[in-house]
This record gives structure tokens, C-alpha cells and sequence, in this order.
């Protein structure tokens, strides 16, 4: 790309890079920077670096104040310098909390972020500066010929009258090759310019002592406090002028931005429910729910009737050599019917022959098969149900929050909206379109199939299912102890989640400046990193935590509702009117079929809770109520 390329910029002087469009002016920065592979030649760059792309690289979750200091301790005096030279004093009275307004909340032009660029490089205190964007008169006035008058600068400009400018020193074409020296530089009235800031010496003239020691790479080895080391990526520079150690980092008293309080959010449940039962339509919802009780007594039904059959299987053996006469069976040696009615005692004795049994059974069978077959059907009916309640609130929920944005006026679609009303289009509308549909078609399965069961053998156990009942009490109230707690950790690992994934996606976006300011910046955002990891570890450890609290319970209650179901069964059992032999394998399979079904009933409301603040989200929308300051979790 480039060849023969020879550019000398010495310490103090004002260079300005100019060409034609694609002529290379961004890559020479980029080489200065050291982020292209050198083929030949050398670069050396003495001093620290500050540097503004053609690109306006901010942190939209920062305020503006917080992007300019960039991890620097905040100097009144200095920080008003910076302000005023980069003519960011009338930006700040357009917001309503000054420079405390976070750049995400309120709108920037790119010559707005261009200041906030340039205000982050003027306030870093650098040695030599590469300012890669467009630049007005008043700011070169300003900023270049008064702030950095004594730093050494490179800036790229097309701007005719900075290029013929008086007070550069050299100007260079960089698709020509061509250098030129001024050497008629003019010198501008002191008492028109800002005050400068102070030259540093030249990093081999400083003494051994003020060398910034290697970072440790656990926080817990600083002797400072933790949220010191993240505001400063290093509070000794190997740079820096001898001086005493910078003052804490203390912020004036401020009244910021008002967020919502997530203590409310419990309100909106009901709300966001109701909301999604009506998108759904209330119709098809009461169908689906009749469908599912349909279903769950014709599966009790085809149990009931299973149990009915294995007790009476037994005739299958008196079929050959028995007879039933007045509750007395009967022996028999005769195989047909003729030649047993010759031997009968009685006239009201009951033969009972092979072909009975086998007609007999094949009317069971055909029963059970009935019941079963119309059971599956039920099934098919009701997850086609689901589907469709499902897609028609997933219809109804995007078509009205799609018809408020198109109708809202364009003076609210902000680039900062329009990248929230994107993450409720990915995140919340995905939520909608698959996660609930098919966790609220669980959770209703799994209750009818727990209160179903559960009633069964309530009932077949007659006075002893009573104990039944406070087991189903003790299960929701440690389900209801575990179902919001789940929600909130739940939202908690999202709401740290969230911060993490934004701040990756702004480091990678700016780590062409990252690496620019120097590696004290670069281990100040691997700080930032671990930090973010680490409470998203925390929350993630305080889900795991609750999980195995209510594992441990569920388990524990499980075995205490077996065991009950068992010995009231076995008691009956060996009663005179007790449960027959296919009523007791019937109430025992149900014993072991009801605990996971009500571990996995609270297990997914809580999944469905979290489901529903994206409804209310997607509802916020829908109806116009969308706050300035919507969670993104």
C-alpha cells in the first residue's frame, strides 16, 4: 500500500495528513497505530498516544462524562478545559442531566460524538495525538491551536483552509507522497487561545522510580480498592510528569436519572397474563382447557378400566376346569359347554368357558382401545390447540406493536430506540413466538395431569388420602417459596448477562482505539471484562444454589408421598372392602407418577414468569405505554 514512504513527525509539531477519498490517509493512521503488518521498513512512535477514528467510537452505557474521563480520575479545572476548548458546554444544555445524560438515552449526531471523540483524547493528557475525523474551523482554533498547541498532532482533514493554514508545520499528501514543510508558521496571539495543555518530558528523561509496576492480574492483590482500579487504568503513568498521587475519584452530588423500580414489576404479571390470554383469544383458550380435561379423563378412564380387566384376567383360568355357582367356584374336568350342562348343580350355576373368557377379553381390549385411541387423539387436538393459541397471540402481539411503531412519530425513533425496539422485536418477540407457547402448554399439562392423578388416589384411598392433602400443601408452599426467588435470580443472571454481552460487543467495536490509548487501557477493560464475568458468575451461582435447595426438598417430599401412598394402599389392602389388586397397582403407578410432574409444575413457572415480562414489554409497545428506559433484560 505504501512504498518509498518516509514521514518524520518530531516532537511539538502540527502535521496534516490530506488526499483524495481511498487515497490511504485511515491506513497510515492505522500504520502509526500498529494495527497494519509492516512488510519493511520500521515505525517508532515515542511518547503515549491518544486517538479519535473516522468513526466516533463511544460507550453508549456511559454517560458523556464518563466517556471523556475514560477511566481518569475527574479534575474539575482540567475537565472544564477540555470542555470549553472542545465547544461541549451548548451540547451539554440540550440534555436534561448535562453531561450525566448516558449516550444511549438521548440522541448524538456524528458531530456530536466527534466532540465527545475529540473532549476523550484533549482530557487523556497524551503526548501525541492522531485525529482521523473532520474537524471545523472553531475547533481547530480552539482545541488543535490552543488546547494541544504544546502536544505533538496528527490530523487528517480535507478542509482547504486547515490544509493552507499558517500554523501547521508540515502538510502531507498521502496519495502523492508529497511533504511539505511550512517554514513561514505563523504564531497566534496568546491571548486568544485556551490555556495549553502542559508538554511531558520525554519518556527516557524519567526517573526509574515513577515506572508503573506490572498490573497483577486478581484484583485482590491491589492495594487499592477495587472500583479505584477500574476507574483508572493506572494511577502512576511510565509517562507522567513527577507529581503526588492523584485524589480519589469523587463525584459532585448529582441528582441522575430516574429509573423505574423494579419492586413494581410484580404488578404486571396479572396484567401481562390477561393481555396474552386475550391475543390469544379467550375462546380458543377456554377450548384448549376443555380439551385438556377431556384428555385427562379418558386417561383415567383407560387406567380405571385397565385396573377392571386385570382383576377379572383371572377367569381365564377357571375357563378350564372350573364352574361358579352361588360365590362358590366349581371344578370341572368338561372342556364345552353341552357336556358341563349335564353336571350342573344348581340352576342358577354359572359356566364359564374358554370362549366366554376370550369373548370377554376382547371386549376389555376393545374398550381399552377405544378409550386410548380417542385419548391420543386428544393429545394431537390439544398440542394443534396450543399451536395455534399460540401463533394467533404471536399475530396479535407483533401486528399491534408493529402498527405503534409505524404510526409513532419519526422525532421518537431515535437510533437509541430504534436499537430497543429491535432487541424487543429478537429477544421478546422470540420469547413469544415459541418459549411461552409451549411453556404455558406444559404447565397446564402437568397441573391436570398432578390434579388428576392426585384426586384418583385421594379417592381410591378413601379416609387415608387425607394425608394426601398436606403433602399437596406442603408441595406448593415450598414451590410458591421457590417460584418467584427463581424468577428474580433468573432475572438477575439476565440483567448481568446483558451488561457483559454489551460491553464485549462495544470492546470489540472500539479496539482499534482501546489499544491506542496504550496497554494500561487494555488491562483496564480486561478488568472491566472480569468484572462483568464475575457477576454473572455470582448470579449464576445463586440460581444454581436455589435449584438444589428445591431439588433437595422435592426429593424429600417425593419419598414422603410415596411412602404414604403405599402403606394407606396396603392398609386397604388387607381390609375385607379394601382396594382390589388392579386398583392397588393403579394407585401405586399413579404414586410414582405424580412428584415429577409437580417438581417440573413449579420447575416451569418460573419460566413462565420470565416469559411474561417480555409480554409486557411487547404490551408496553403494543399500547403506547413504552418508557424511555426500558430494561433490556
Amino acid at each position: 500500500m505504501f512504498r518509498g514512504l518516509n514521514l518524520q513527525v518530531k516532537r511539538g509539531e502540527l502535521v496534516i495528513l490530506h488526499g483524495d477519498d481511498k487515497s490511504g490517509k485511515t491506513s497510515l493512521c492505522n500504520v502509526i497505530l500498529g494495527e497494519l503488518e509492516k512488510y519493511e521498513g520500521s515505525v517508532f512512535v515515542g511518547g503515549r498516544v491518544a486517538y479519535c477514528s473516522e468513526d466516533p467510537w463511544l460507550q453508549p452505557v456511559l454517560s458523556i462524562r464518563d466517556n471523556i474521563l475514560f477511566g481518569k480520575p475527574y479534575e474539575r479545572s482540567k475537565y472544564n478545559l477540555v470542555m470549553e476548548a472542545c465547544g461541549l458546554r451548548v451540547l451539554e444544555d440540550g440534555f436534561p442531566y448535562g453531561d450525566r445524560t448516558l449516550v444511549m438515552s438521548n440522541p448524538l449526531s456524528k458531530a456530536d460524538k466527534s466532540r465527545v471523540c475529540l473532549a476523550r483524547a484533549a482530557y487523556n493528557d497524551a503526548d501525541i495525538y492522531i485525529l482521523d475525523m473532520p474537524i471545523p474551523d472553531n475547533l481547530f482554533q480552539s482545541c488543535i491551536l490552543g488546547l494541544l498547541r504544546l502536544k505533538t498532532v496528527v490530523l487528517v482533514s480535507e478542509d482547504t483552509n486547515i490544509i493552507q493554514s499558517n500554523y501547521i508545520d508540515k502538510r502531507f499528501d498521502v496519495g502523492q507522497n508529497d511533504l511539505v514543510v511550512n517554514k513561514t508558521k505563523a504564531k497566534l496571539a496568546a491571548n486568544n487561545l485556551i490555556a495549553a495543555l502542559p508538554s511531558r518530558k520525554r519518556f527516557w528523561e524519567e526517573e526509574a522510580h515513577v515506572m508503573e509496576p506490572e498490573v497483577p492480574t486478581r484484583l485482590g492483590h491491589l492495594s487499592l480498592s477495587s472500583y479505584e482500579s477500574l476507574v483508572s487504568p493506572s494511577l502512576r503513568s511510565p509517562y507522567g510528569m513527577l507529581q503526588e498521587e492523584p485524589p480519589r475519584f469523587v463525584m459532585d452530588e448529582f441528582q441522575g436519572p430516574a429509573f423505574p423500580d423494579d419492586s413494581s414489576e410484580h404488578t404486571f404479571v396479572q396484567d401481562a397474563f390477561r393481555g396474552y390470554l386475550r391475543a390469544a383469544g379467550v375462546c380458543l383458550v377456554v377450548v384448549v382447557v376443555l380439551v385438556q380435561c377431556m384428555w385427562q379423563v379418558l386417561q383415567l378412564g383407560s387406567d380405571l378400566w385397565l385396573s377392571h380387566w386385570c382383576t377379572t384376567s383371572s377367569l381365564h383360568l377357571w375357563s378350564n376346569n372350573s364352574m361358579y355357582t352361588n360365590g362358590t367356584i366349581v371344578l370341572s374336568t368338561h372342556r364345552n359347554v353341552s357336556n358341563v350342562t349335564k353336571v350342573l348343580l344348581h340352576d342358577d350355576t354359572i359356566v364359564v368357558t374358554e370362549a366366554m373368557v376370550m369373548a370377554y377379553s376382547n371386549w376389555n381390549m376393545n374398550v381399552y382401545v377405544v378409550l386410548a385411541g380417542v385419548g391420543t387423539v386428544m393429545v394431537v387436538v390439544r398440542t394443534l390447540l396450543n399451536s395455534c393459541a399460540g401463533m394467533r397471540a404471536s399475530n396479535v402481539l407483533f401486528n399491534g406493536m408493529t402498527n405503534t411503531v409505524v404510526n409513532a412519530p419519526l422525532a421518537d425513533l431515535s437510533p437509541d430506540r430504534v436499537s430497543r425496539i429491535l432487541g424487543v422485536y429478537n429477544a421478546d418477540m422470540a420469547t413469544v413466538d415459541t418459549r411461552l407457547p409451549f411453556s404455558l402448554g406444559g404447565f397446564v399439562a402437568n397441573v391436570f395431569i398432578s390434579v388428576f392423578c392426585l384426586g384418583a388416589c385421594i379417592v381410591c384411598l378413601r379416609w387415608s388420602g387425607i394425608a394426601l392433602i398436606l403433602w399437596g400443601g406442603l408441595y406448593v408452599y415450598f414451590g410458591s417459596h421457590f417460584a418467584r426467588p427463581a424468577q428474580e435470580v433468573e432475572r438477575l443472571a439476565n440483567a448481568t448477562r446483558a451488561p457483559h454481552v454489551a460491553f464485549v460487543h462495544q470492546s470489540v467495536a472500539g479496539a482499534v482505539v482501546i489499544r491506542a490509548f496504550g496497554l494500561k487501557q487494555v488491562r483496564r477493560f480486561h478488568r472491566l471484562h472480569q468484572t462483568h464475568v464475575d457477576a454473572h458468575h455470582r448470579a449464576s451461582y445463586a440460581h444454581q444454589v436455589l435449584a438444589h435447595w428445591f431439588a433437595l426438598r422435592m426429593q424429600l417430599l417425593h419419598a414422603c408421598l410415596i411412602a404414604s401412598i403405599a402403606a394407606a394402599a396396603a392398609a386397604l389392602v388387607s381390609t375385607t372392602d379394601g382396594l382390589s389388586p388392579g386398583l392397588f397397582g393403579l394407585v401405586f403407578n399413579y404414586a410414582l407418577l405424580v412428584p415429577p410432574h409437580l417438581e417440573f409444575v413449579f420447575t416451569i413457572w418460573s419460566g413462565v414468569l420470565s416469559s411474561l415480562a417480555g409480554v409486557h414489554r411487547v404490551l408496553e409497545y403494543v399500547h403506547g405505554r413504552q418508557s424511555k428506559y426500558i430494561s433490556y433484560v
